[in-house]
């Protein structure tokens, strides 16, 4: 894989700010642009706190569904009697996408730190990453951040983990997901129940997408308003998205 182009100068970069910069990959390099502030801010908020931000934000589902993020987080049951899980949904297999490996691949403490926030949001204590079986160098790059990290101690008891798919085109699909984790045969599941109430392993989960997860510190550090404020807004969507694409585009103007 090659570097990517330069940003247009009517592009407005927030998630790909840092795409072709390998020092980024690093947690050294990750701290030193700002990275785990939201981590550390996240910290000292209620878990509620931080999904009313979220749902404030307008910040939708990235993997398509654009479902509201902090609706789906607010699904799960607030009086903890199990354990609760996140599941990040890595398994980019829609022909043409390669927006969430291009994240994984430059910036992979982004996807850690928004998976660690939306961990205490939901009061999860375990979180996988399924990453396509294919992508091979994305799944290098997490292994090593997460190792950096981890040393670090940056997430104190919380469990991330990584689970490399086999390559199933129907493990992009979040209850057949839940069942390749588990170790079974990626089938879907019948709904309901829903994952918040019986989800991997049987226990309350939210599945979240990379893009979605990635944009969470960024809302966490500048705010709901500040979020909302960098595309046109319109009720059903109020917030930016980036935008793969593969060709020379005459008049580039997007928000990634």
């Amino acid at each position: 894989m090659g570097f990517p182009d330069k940003p247009h100068a009517q592009e407005t970069v927030l998630l790909s700010k840092h795409f072709g910069d390998p020092d980024a990959r690093s947690y050294k390099g990750w701290t030193k642009r700002g990275g785990y502030e939201a981590w550390q801010q996240a910290q000292t908020m209620a878990p509620g706190a931080i999904t009313d931000v979220v749902k404030e934000s307008g910040l939708r589902g990235r993997g398509g569904a654009g479902f509201p993020t902090g609706l789906k987080w607010s699904f799960m049951p607030k009086e903890k009697k199990k354990p609760h899980y996140l599941c990040v949904n890595a398994d980019e297999s829609e022909p043409g996408t390669f927006k969430d490996r291009e994240i994984m691949r430059w910036t992979p403490h982004a996807l850690l730190e928004g998976t660690a926030i939306t961990m205490r949001a939901i009061q999860a204590e375990t979180a996988y990453i399924y990453v396509r079986g294919e992508f091979t160098e994305p799944y290098a790059i997490m292994e090593q951040a997460l190792a950096e990290a981890g040393k670090a101690g940056v997430f104190g008891d919380l469990r991330i983990h990584l689970h490399r798919g086999a390559g199933a085109y129907i493990c992009g699909e979040e209850t057949a997901m839940m069942n390749s984790i588990e170790g079974k045969r990626g089938n879907p599941r019948i709904k309901p129940p829903f994952p918040a109430a019986f989800g991997v392993f049987g226990m309350p989960t939210t599945i979240n997408n990379v893009e979605t997860l990635a944009a969470v510190p960024h809302i966490i550090k500048q705010g709901a308003a500040w979020y909302k404020a960098m595309s046109l807004s319109t009720r059903r969507a109020p917030a930016p998205s980036s935008s793969p694409c593969a060709a020379t585009c005459s008049a580039p103007a997007t928000t990634k």
